[in-house]
């Protein structure tokens, strides 16, 4: 089962750094954020699948074999749709299953601590230094196995919908 399987376009990596760097550090991490932003551009074309597959075949990288990562370069996507943007409501998300589960207090304001931590401003002003437009804000997240729809101001009820969960119902 791929991560793809149980949410499309759901996130998969993160880079993360703490808040006191950042401050400390402004222009090195729009920088960095430029670079990522540029390199998930360059590994959607397809023209570079084979190049990307070799630099990820290395054994201190994925160590698999080149051929075996080329063909599943096709279902990944690095860029498109703003897939490597921080949402915050995929950050509410993630919260929201660390809820259910007791790992974050119920009282928890998702959406603050998710706004907190999934900058977009950030994202948003690297994507502006390269010509890009911002990253769309969204309510909502889709593409569940399941075929929910998650809701930002809804993330602690459906938190308590499932019937195995920590919290318990209503």
């Amino acid at each position: 089962m791929r991560a793809s399987d149980v949410w499309r376009d759901g996130p998969e990596k993160v880079l993360g750094v703490t808040a006191a760097w950042a401050r400390r550090e402004p222009e090195a991490l729009q920088a960095l954020l430029r670079a990522l932003l540029k390199a998930a551009a360059w590994a959607d074309e397809p023209a570079n699948h084979g190049e990307l597959a070799e630099l990820l075949a290395r054994p201190d990288y994925v160590g698999a074999s080149a051929e075996s990562i080329r063909r599943s370069l096709p279902a990944a996507n690095f860029h498109r749709n703003a897939a490597n943007a921080p949402l915050p409501v995929q950050a509410a998300w993630l919260l929201s299953q660390m809820m259910r589960w007791g790992q974050a207090p119920r009282e928890l304001d998702l959406r603050g601590v998710a706004e907190h931590v999934y900058r977009m401003d950030l994202y948003n002003e690297a994507a502006a230094e390269i010509g890009w437009p911002p990253a769309p804000a969204a309510e909502f997240a889709e593409g569940f196995a399941d075929g929910t729809v998650f809701q930002l101001d809804l993330a602690r009820a459906y938190a308590a919908s499932f019937p195995i969960s920590r919290l318990g119902r209503g």
